[in-house]
């Protein structure tokens, strides 16, 4: 395999992850505040997800989760109408 070949399957295969973790986020029930500063990217998820760029910084990352009673609730039954 020559190098750009090799590096064309390395995108497709980064693209594939990038993807995952984009459905993976998208089917999470919850919302959330997530800060990377060290990567200068903030995530927000509620019914959207948004990610947008921040002062890149040497801090910690932040993870921020919020867990509504009313929401957890609501998915309970959604999973469970069927039944």
């Amino acid at each position: 395999m020559d190098t750009m070949t090799t590096l064309q399957n390395k995108v497709q295969d980064l693209e594939q992850e990038i993807q995952f973790y984009q459905d993976l986020v998208r089917e999470l029930p919850i919302s959330f505040h997530y800060e990377h500063p060290k990567l200068g990217k903030k995530a927000v998820k509620c019914k959207t997800i948004e990610i947008s760029n921040i002062e890149p910084s040497n801090k910690p990352t932040v993870l921020t989760m919020d867990w509504k009673l009313e929401e957890e609730i609501q998915y309970v039954e959604t999973f469970y109408n069927p039944f």
